[in-house]
């Protein structure tokens, strides 16, 4: 497996790790506090973090999707 595609791999796990935070939180939690949208948000950063780091290590780029060149 290439670099490229475990970025992509790490990039989807992020994203539905995030999605299904929200969702757990807003609609399946009856009510729902401040304090736990901001812990939510925070975790969202923290999901967000490796893909970030992993990126700009291997393609010397920040961002949250390599994209793919015809040279690779």
């Amino acid at each position: 497996m290439n670099l490229f595609k475990l970025s992509r791999i790490i990039s989807l796990i992020s994203f539905f790790c995030i999605i299904i935070s929200f969702y757990l939180l807003i609609f399946e939690k009856k009510s729902a506090t401040i304090d736990e949208l901001v812990l939510v948000v925070l975790v969202s950063i923290v999901y967000l973090v490796p893909i970030l780091i992993f990126n700009y290590v291997c393609f010397r780029e920040i961002t949250f999707w390599i994209k793919k060149t015809r040279d690779e």
